[in-house]
């Protein structure tokens, strides 16, 4: 091949020689192979073979990635070709190798470019284009072209946030707007963010202080933000600018808007009535200013006296009884004192009650009354007695509801509440006069009455729940013990038998126990729990301390019960037939302790102690038949030879009295 080379390239025949070439090029290695390459890649370009031109050129650039020449062969090759899958592979290779940040930037940006525009990978593209913004923040192609990508793929956030980022870098004003209003209806078209697109807009008026589209759509969004504040000042500027304009009607009718913001929404009743006044000087028949005036003067707003004061033309007085209540009223808007106030009320209702016979209207002052000082207690036996006369119960029912909640003093409120709850009462109607009761309670927790009313119709409802929860809230106030008593066996009773919550009930008859002790009643049902629940060592606790305090057949059943509990439930058949012993001295034919001290000796023939108990409760019940087998069981077990010759005579005694003289012969052989 070295000899063909220059032979061929004098004949200028370029396919041998590219053919020779090829062929030391497979025996070259590293650097020495990159001229070869490029004249291979030129050689077989010429020939018109560029796929192959291609591939020499990515070996050539593999080797050496700055050559600019070669790179800007190799991209118009690959574009010929439309090996843009292959020219963007070899870029990936060459960015892991050891190469110029400069070079890592232009093959950053040329993959973004073949990602985004020839491949329509657009999620590579974006991490190109993102890679190069990382280097080059600053950039307002890059971010062109990022805002294009984010836009193509819905990436809303990302878009605003570069919007954003343009706009820092504009300097020419008019484009800032431009940008402001695309990152506004992407705000709120595509990121439903409606703070983002107002501050846009507060930003184009910030540069173009006189852009009416910016304030119209500043005063649409913030209204639909509720941001009043910020509304205020849109309204402002709107109105400056509509004044300049010499647009009176509109400057009017947005100041009287922003009146009624100030009022219904800021609570500056006084810029309120400030902005009308102005509106009534300019144009003393302004329809809209006098209708939000006549609203202020019915409502309850502070002004709403000053605001009746500028609506004087409008509202003749006469001397009769109506007008005198109407004077009463307008003494009542511009009272700032709440007391002074009910007492003004209160003279109203005696107009309507006394000289008009309208009770109906008198209630309707009395309530009003009542509704603004609900501390006032001649408002609230007012209100009470006319509600009767006017037959308005239902009236008086929802004035209390309302007016209780508002009441300051725990007291004034509790009487609130305790009128309701008879109200309901006599309306039959028990689900409310709970409530109102149960808000007594919580006002002033000691009302014995208010409890009680509220035990008694939970009780009647069935409430069990609500009734164990009252009761555990009396017991965290209650101080007297007898009470304290009372209300945990109460407790108790309900968990156990409402509630079928035996542990609770447990627990309220030990915490009894504790203020009472000797509370026998509690101590039954303590057992009778413990007994469900096998709590076998609590369970004798308890019989141990019922028997102290039982009397009579009761005492009796009690030791057994004890007896029987620590033979067959604890072990103990010691103690156990201690007491079985003590209950048979007091009656020896005790069928329940004589069964089961009969079982032990059964169970257990060496017992002695057992049988020995067994044995005299038999002679003292005068049972020989149940001694004789007895005797006979004991005898033939026993280890000793002087309690063996006893129980055997005794035992031939007993057979000569039971005409066997046979067996009495046999015990008394076996005696000795």
């Amino acid at each position: 091949a070295r000899v063909l080379e220059p032979v061929f390239r004098r004949a200028a025949l370029q396919q041998k020689l590219a053919n020779v070439l090829e062929v030391q090029l497979a025996a070259a290695h590293g650097a020495d192979c990159v001229p070869m390459l490029y004249e291979l890649a030129s050689l077989r370009e010429a020939l018109g073979h560029k796929t192959q031109s291609l591939a020499f050129r990515i070996r050539a650039l593999m080797f050496d990635p700055e050559n600019v020449d070669n790179r800007n062969a190799l991209e118009r090759i690959a574009t010929d070709l439309g090996a843009f899958d292959e020219l963007v592979s070899a870029y990936d290779e060459v960015l892991t190798k050891n190469v110029s940040d400069t070079l890592v930037d232009e093959l950053n940006r040329k993959r973004a470019a073949i990602y985004q525009h020839q491949l329509m990978r657009l999620d590579l593209a974006l991490q190109a284009w993102e890679a190069v913004d990382r280097q080059h923040p600053t950039d307002s192609h890059v971010l062109g072209s990022l805002a294009e990508l984010y836009l193509s793929t819905s990436s809303f956030r990302k878009l605003a946030e570069t919007i954003d980022r343009q706009i820092a870098l504009d300097n020419d004003v008019s484009s800032q707007i431009e940008r402001l209003w695309a990152l506004a209806e992407v705000a709120e078209s595509m990121l439903a963010d409606k703070g983002l697109a107002a501050r846009c807009c507060a930003d184009i008026l910030a540069r173009k202080p006189d852009d009416l589209a910016a304030m119209k759509e500043s005063d649409r969004l913030l209204t639909s933000m509720e941001r009043w504040a910020d509304l205020t000042d849109i309204l402002i500027r709107e109105i400056d600018f509509a004044e300049n304009e010499g647009r009176t009607d509109e400057a009017l009718g947005l100041r009287v808007r922003l009146s009624n913001l100030k009022l219904t929404r800021l609570d500056d009743a006084r810029g309120a009535l400030t902005l009308l006044q102005e509106v009534l000087r300019q144009r003393s028949a302004h329809v809209g200013a006098v209708g939000a005036l006549e609203s202020m003067a019915r409502s309850d707003n502070p002004m709403k006296g000053e605001a009746a004061a500028l609506l004087a033309p409008v509202f003749a007085h006469e001397g009769d009884h109506l007008k005198m209540v109407q004077m009463l009223e307008a003494q009542v808007d511009t009272e700032s004192d709440a007391a002074k106030r009910a007492t003004l009320l209160r003279q109203i209702s005696d107009v309507y009650e006394n000289q008009m016979d309208n009770p109906e209207m008198a209630f309707v002052f009395a309530a009003r009354a009542l509704r603004d000082c609900p501390d006032d207690v001649p408002s609230l036996e007012l209100a009470e007695r006319l509600a009767i006369e006017a037959a308005a119960d239902d009236a008086l029912v929802d004035l209390l509801k309302e007016v209780a909640e508002r009441s300051a003093d725990s007291a004034a409120a509790a009487r609130l509440y305790r009128t309701l709850a008879k109200l309901e009462t006599r309306a039959a109607n028990s689900e409310g006069a709970l409530e109102a009761w149960k808000k007594v309670v919580d006002r002033q927790p000691s009302d014995a009455d208010a409890m009680e009313a509220v035990s008694r119709i939970l009780v009647e409802q069935g409430k069990s729940r609500e009734l164990v929860d009252l009761i555990k809230r009396r017991l965290t106030l209650e101080e007297d013990t007898s009470l304290r008593v009372k209300l945990f066996a109460e407790l108790a009773a309900l968990q156990e038998e409402s509630q079928d919550d035996r542990e609770a009930a447990a627990t309220s008859l030990r915490r009894l126990l504790e203020l009472e002790p000797e509370n026998l009643e509690a101590l039954r049902r303590l057992g009778h729990l413990n007994e469900e629940a096998e709590r076998w060592t609590e369970l004798a606790d308890i019989l141990a301390r019922q028997l102290k305090l039982a009397q009579g057949d009761e005492k009796s059943n009690v030791l057994l019960q004890l007896a029987q509990l620590l033979e067959l439930r604890l072990n103990d058949r010691r103690s156990a037939v201690d007491l079985y012993a003590e209950l048979l001295e007091k009656d020896p034919q005790n069928p329940g302790a004589l069964d089961r001290i009969e079982a032990v000796t059964v169970r257990e023939p060496h017992n002695q102690h057992a049988a020995t108990i067994y044995m005299a409760a038999l002679r003292s019940a005068g049972d020989e038949t149940r001694l004789i087998r007895a005797i006979e069981a004991r005898a033939n077990h026993s280890t000793e030879s002087k309690e063996r010759q006893s129980l055997f005579a005794e035992l031939a005694q007993l057979q000569r009295r039971h005409n066997e003289p046979e067996l009495a012969y046999l015990a008394t052989y076996r005696a000795f």
